[in-house]
């Protein structure tokens, strides 16, 4: 029995993860972590190991595409011309709006990255976390892409990016999709598959599915939410295929059977390992 950090309800152990045990709110649908970590526990762990552990994947060169499709989704929605990314990493997906015209600004924990960012692209970004962003300027969109789920407190994360978003403004977020990795890794552990299938799965201190997400973001005064299955990045089914070719067809076709479901039940089945939830912050009105 635990107590759900988001909405304080009751929660219940899910299922285990390598060494840790995920609980699951009864309410709000938020899986967690049942363990303590202090905020600079967490923040000095992306400090100063983030960048030699996971900044491959950036550099790489595989979230290419990705950036550029979530960049289409923004620019249909006709949404301004100023953008803070949050939890920007070494800032190509600064680079690729900036190319279709944004004005970008950007904020990442790990010194590392920050200064990758800084010194070899000249972006403008600031080292630390939403509380370390002291600037008076307002967004057009503010985006979180695979980075919220990373915080320790995400609804204090989401309050401070509130903040800094102009009414109508819109908040992205990509995360994985918490509905299929830990429906994934519950029926690998009963069925005794967990050594072969846990590499692929990725949880961090919190996992999001789509009925949390719907809350925390209406609960926040967000309006017209839109979840839908994120496209993946190149480097998404080479982890699980060797060789790019296969790695690439894998991708086709796990993107064409999740697209394929969605239509069929009208956005009710999400079943891309990863999301993207796209909303509106509500004018003010008198």
């Amino acid at each position: 029995m635990s107590k759900c950090p988001y909405c304080k309800s009751e929660g219940y152990a899910d299922f285990q993860f390598y060494s840790s045990v995920y609980h699951r709110c009864r309410k709000c649908d938020l899986l967690y972590k049942n363990q303590k970590i202090s905020y600079d526990e967490l923040i000095s762990e992306y400090q100063d190991n983030y960048f030699n552990r996971y900044a491959n994947d950036q550099l790489e060169g595989s979230r290419e595409k990705l950036y550029l499709q979530l960049l289409h989704y923004i620019e249909k929605m006709q949404y301004g011309f100023r953008l803070l990314d949050v939890g920007c990493g070494c800032g190509y997906f600064m680079i690729a709006a900036q190319k279709k015209g944004w004005q970008v600004k950007g904020i990442d924990p790990s010194r590392q990255s920050a200064e990758v960012a800084q010194k070899l692209y000249g972006l403008d970004v600031v080292q630390g976390t939403l509380k370390d962003l002291h600037c008076t300027a307002v967004f057009d969109v503010i985006t979180f892409i695979n980075s919220l789920e990373h915080s320790k407190e995400p609804w204090r994360e989401l309050k401070i990016a509130n903040r800094f978003l102009a009414p109508g403004g819109l908040m992205l977020i990509r995360s994985p999709n918490a509905f299929v990795h830990s429906e994934i890794c519950r029926y690998s552990n009963i069925l005794r598959l967990s050594k072969q299938i846990h590499p692929f799965l990725v949880f961090h201190q919190y996992s999001f599915t789509p009925k949390f997400l719907r809350k925390i973001l209406s609960d926040f005064g967000f309006s017209n939410i839109i979840i839908r299955n994120a496209p993946l990045s190149e480097g998404d089914p080479n982890r699980i295929f060797s060789g790019k070719s296969i790695g690439n067809i894998a991708k086709k076709m796990i993107r064409q059977i999740a697209v394929t479901i969605e239509i069929h039940s009208r956005g009710k089945w999400l079943l891309s390992p990863s999301l993207c939830i796209m909303a509106e912050k509500k004018h003010v009105t008198d």
